[in-house]
């Protein structure tokens, strides 16, 4: 089973989310429905403190686009400091100015705390910045209703988190 990306937002920092292509890759966010994101909480992973984000970039878009497309909006424009600590498990959260929703997020990791070309998180949340309803992944409310395991999931580039769970596991 792979540290794949659906591990960045499953709400636990027991698992992680590692990337092999380092700086410059991230992960797109689908959700449900347009909303305003002010915050991101990010929690650090289990090991290698060097392979820790210390810049990110945040883009949003009300349609599915592709990674490299030139329709994605900045909200965070330049590589912002994740402030993350060096201990391991531990949630920092960053702020910043954004008034407009967006239903979909991709979030880019610009460098990283030590000289490698992994990168890793073991959670990231959206969900403590959202205007209006709150989207908390890690309770299963993924589509903001206050109902575990919602009827609309998140997706992340156009797998839901079941089946790419279900894609690690070989179901």
């Amino acid at each position: 089973m792979g540290e794949t990306a659906a591990f960045a937002v499953d709400g636990k920092a027991s698992t992680k989310y590692l990337n092999f292509d380092g700086v410059g890759s991230g992960l797109m966010i689908a959700l449900p429905q347009s909303q305003v994101i002010r915050s991101i909480d990010f929690t650090t992973a289990n090991d290698f403190i060097e392979r820790d984000p210390t810049r990110y970039t945040l883009y949003g878009a009300n349609s599915d686009l592709a990674w490299g497309d030139a329709g994605w909006a900045a909200i965070v424009g330049t590589a912002a400091n994740t402030n993350l600590s060096v201990i391991r498990g531990s949630t920092t959260t960053v702020t910043f100015n954004n008034n407009t929703a967006y239903s979909h997020y991709k979030l880019v990791f610009n460098a990283v705390r030590g000289n490698t070309t992994t990168v890793q998180i073991a959670d990231v949340n959206l969900g403590s910045g959202l205007v209006g309803r709150s989207v908390d992944f890690s309770k299963g409310d993924i589509d903001g209703d206050g109902i575990a395991n919602g009827t609309t999931p998140l997706t992340i580039r156009g797998k839901t988190i079941t089946e790419l769970a279900d894609a690690q596991q070989g179901v």
